[in-house]
């Protein structure tokens, strides 16, 4: 009775001990997924902030050098988004203004907003970067 008795604590010693670490590890696991697959998501939208970025400074260079860009399409959303506000933004200046090439009012909305989209994904990474060596410590 007394070796079967032990046998039985044992067992339930040990499974006391080692349910826990179990679900702890698993738990652990989870949250290992968890934090890599938001640090993909992070990625990809520091990436698509920064293409972004770029693709404004094209369109502010292109502004300068033949004018009009604002006038055409885009195929993606954020980008034709700015191209409209910049058409609005000199459709109220057009009596006062020249259309063209050169430093007008399409060229300074256009270099506005790359300055705007520039400072915000600075300061979305730096953000990003801190809360990422906090989670480190």
């Amino acid at each position: 009775m007394s070796i079967a008795f032990s046998y039985v604590s044992l067992f339930t010693w040990f499974s006391a001990k080692e349910r826990p670490v179990a679900i702890e590890r698993r738990l652990y696991d989870r949250l290992n997924q968890e934090a890599s697959n938001i640090q993909e998501v992070l990625n990809s939208a520091g990436a698509e902030g920064q293409k972004h970025v770029l693709a404004l400074r094209e369109l502010t260079e292109a502004e300068k050098t033949h004018g009009h860009i604002s006038q055409a399409e885009d195929a993606d959303p954020y980008l034709a988004k700015v191209r409209e506000a910049v058409a609005r933004e000199a459709q109220t200046y057009a009596s006062s203004y020249k259309e063209g090439s050169g430093e007008g009012v399409r060229y300074t909305a256009f270099d506005r907003y790359t300055k705007m989209a520039s400072r915000v994904w600075r300061e979305c990474r730096a953000r990003s970067n801190r809360s990422r060596r906090s989670m480190c410590s």
